[in-house]
């Protein structure tokens, strides 16, 4: 009887336990497990914020040889630009999106002023779509510290068929019919990002064969902040010399949203719902535009 008492015991004590824990993954403000509060962020309509890749504002001066006779050139997406080493490591930075570049008839020099570069390693991955093994439309970004702000989806017709189409992220379904080119983005129980399309009801639906083109940059998230120095690494004009002068040293950078900032940060995107009228509004938006900033609770 003693042993059957023990063992009773244990077991109700064992369900007690489990049970506890469970009602806790119920519920965003008593959840442990991420992918509860993410799963409970995402009824509110809120996607956690990945890491954020510093950024810095450079102008570039390119010399041309002598006998150049190129009237512009262009500064291609991801033209990679090396940072001053600090704690011993040198950042590469990248422009986002590209450029093209005029001749000054007058000094025969290239310049091109205010570029913005940011901070991170390129990468791009490619998906065919079946609709018989991906009933949902969905791939999975295997990288972890992604900057989802720096995500590019462009969507060739077939491999036979190079005709491509550039989707862009939804913001707001009620401006989205059956035929915008939109994607969206939520991120997974395995705590990656994820793309996923339209139903050809809300956004453009992928037909069979489509192939999924999707780039984007790895981030070191703050810690490529507070860099002031930058030379280019591409060859952008065979022959060519060129200058960088800093307009913004590399800041914004920021890492992905824990836990505790999902919790707080969610209900109150929710309550906003892209306005700004009461004081956790402009909470609300400020972090999820500048995320590096401190806001009070």
């Amino acid at each position: 009887m003693s042993v059957l008492l023990d063992i009773l015991a244990y077991n109700t004590h064992y369900m007690g336990y489990y049970l506890n824990m469970v009602s806790n993954e119920m519920f965003i403000d008593t959840a442990i497990k991420r992918e509860s509060v993410v799963s409970h962020a995402k009824l509110l309509g809120y996607v956690p914020r990945s890491r954020i890749a510093a950024r810095a504002a450079i102008d570039l001066t390119i010399t041309p040889v002598a006998n150049d006779s190129n009237s512009s050139i262009i500064i291609s997406r991801f033209t990679r630009f090396l940072s001053e080493s600090k704690d011993g490591i040198n950042y590469i930075f990248l422009n986002p999106s590209a450029r093209v570049i005029s001749k000054n008839t007058t000094t025969g020099l290239f310049v091109a002023e205010n570029i913005e570069i940011k901070e991170g390693q390129p990468n791009a991955i490619t998906f065919t779509y079946d609709s018989q093994t991906n009933i949902k439309q969905s791939f999975e970004i295997p990288e972890s510290f992604v900057d989802t702000s720096t995500i590019q989806v462009i969507v060739q017709k077939s491999a036979e068929n190079a005709n491509q189409e550039t989707y862009i992220l939804a913001q707001d379904a009620t401006n989205v019919d059956s035929n915008a080119l939109v994607y969206y983005i939520e991120e997974n129980k395995n705590g990656k990002y994820q793309i996923y399309f339209g139903d050809g009801i809300i956004g453009k639906k992928l037909t069979n064969g489509n192939i999924v083109i999707i780039s984007y940059l790895i981030s070191s998230g703050t810690l490529a902040n507070g860099l002031k120095s930058f030379k280019l690494s591409d060859v952008i004009l065979p022959g060519s010399t060129n200058a960088i002068t800093l307009n913004q040293e590399s800041t914004s950078g920021a890492f992905a949203e824990d836990i505790e900032q999902i919790r707080f940060n969610a209900p109150k995107s929710f309550i906003a719902q892209n306005r700004a009228v009461t004081k956790n509004d402009y909470i609300a938006l400020i972090n999820r535009d500048y995320p590096y900033f401190v806001t009070g609770k």
